[in-house]
């Protein structure tokens, strides 16, 4: 069964092929850890899986199998009505119920403009008992990219996302958005609008990570609005947009709602946050890891990362190994899991046969995330392999028809 994911990285596809030593998996849940965990168009839950093919899927792991997200009888998954149809923008499960984004009616705000709105929804599993939780302002960015960027977190019975609500004027949208952060409760269920995190024209927000007060983000706006269509070619278009673009990076405090300057060493654009660590290069190119509730730090490796993601309960890490004879073309790297738990450091070899497997779901003894196969021309396939015999250049994996 193919998975057509709109925003996996490219990184994550053209890279070498991960594997992993051997080890002794465990179950992640959402109640088990105590930090916030990400949310992508690939949802793991205590159960299975949800993600998206031409329908939504659920796979279930004590079967391995996959059926369409729908519990309507007889039904042909063919029509409007069927809930494996629905495009939701984003969607986990938590305690047996599906919570999932999608877009609604735009909201007036005088004769001539409008802003974005969407819904948070929830359904039991299958979609029957559809109802609207909240509408808020904006749409869901940046929900994809697994496993390494979401503007959705999970934590503590609480979903936290950020929006962006664009300006529409006279039926047309502009370059202006504004853009939000929110926490739903889903105990009390209530919704909190947190802050306004950036406003302007051709602005972005993306979330950096999160630890239990504080969602650290990257933003950049424009007060001009330098409009795309008014250039020949894209070159022009950023040469400009250089001149007027405003760049921050700063965090939100959950508590207070005031949002500050970033209080991390050596931030940049791709410095990430996971599971209470923050990952960055020092000033003497060392690759470090942060413990945000001491601010304890350990040098993972003595040369700098190029790109790095959560796994189970793992950090995988690329080292570019790319010389000056070689050409883009001819990029390589080395892969590495670093475990906080045991501080353990291990090399990932390359497979042999092209597949290209990117494990982000750890769930017993298995590893499961997507792969890419020679004879299948790069198109993704949700995947899973034993982690005791991810030791192999050639383990066993096994494509989700």
């Amino acid at each position: 069964m193919t998975i057509r994911f709109t925003r996996i990285l490219a990184l994550v596809m053209c890279t070498s092929m991960l594997m992993l030593s051997s080890c002794t998996g465990r179950k992640i849940k959402n109640e088990e850890v105590d930090y916030p965990i990400p949310v992508f168009d690939i949802s793991a839950s205590g159960d299975g899986i949800l993600y998206k093919d031409q329908l939504l899927y659920y796979f279930d792991y004590d079967n391995k199998t996959a059926i369409p997200f729908c519990a309507q009888p007889n039904c042909m998954h063919d029509t409007e009505d069927c809930p494996a149809l629905n495009h939701y923008d984003a969607y986990l499960i938590v305690d047996k119920k599906l919570y999932a984004f999608e877009p609604t009616s735009n909201k007036q705000i005088d004769e001539d403009t409008w802003h974005e709105q969407a819904n948070l929804i929830m359904a039991d599993i299958g979609g029957t008992n559809k109802k609207v939780l909240a509408t808020f302002d904006g749409n869901l960015m940046f929900t994809g990219a697994p496993p390494r960027d979401s503007n959705i977190y999970y934590y503590k019975n609480s979903i936290y996302f950020v929006t962006s609500s664009l300006e529409i004027k006279e039926g047309i949208s502009t370059n202006y958005s504004i853009w939000y952060a929110y926490c739903y409760d889903i105990h009390k269920n209530t919704l909190t609008k947190l802050g306004e995190l950036c406003s302007g024209y051709n602005s972005l927000v993306k979330v950096q990570g999160m630890i239990e007060d504080k969602l650290y983000y990257y933003a950049h706006f424009s007060d001009k609005d330098v409009d795309y269509k008014d250039y020949i070619n894209e070159d022009d278009f950023f040469a400009e947009l250089d001149k007027y673009l405003k760049e921050e990076n700063s965090y939100l405090d959950l508590l207070t709602g005031e949002i500050h300057d970033s209080d991390l060493p050596n931030v940049t654009y791709e410095s990430r946050i996971f599971a209470g660590y923050y990952f960055y290069n020092n000033d003497k190119n060392e690759f470090i890891a942060r413990r945000l509730k001491d601010n304890i730090e350990i040098k993972i490796f003595e040369e700098p990362c190029s790109y790095y993601y959560w796994a189970g309960d793992r950090l995988m890490f690329f080292i570019d190994e790319t010389s000056a004879e070689k050409s883009d073309f001819e990029w390589e790297s080395s892969i590495y899991y670093w475990i906080p738990n045991t501080n353990k450091i291990e090399q990932i070899p390359n497979r042999t046969d092209g597949i290209i497997f990117s494990p982000f779901i750890m769930k017993d003894e298995y590893f499961y995330g997507i792969a890419t196969y020679p004879e299948e021309q790069g198109i993704p396939y949700l995947s899973y392999a034993k982690i005791e015999d991810l030791t192999e250049k050639d383990y066993e994996i096994t494509k989700v028809e």
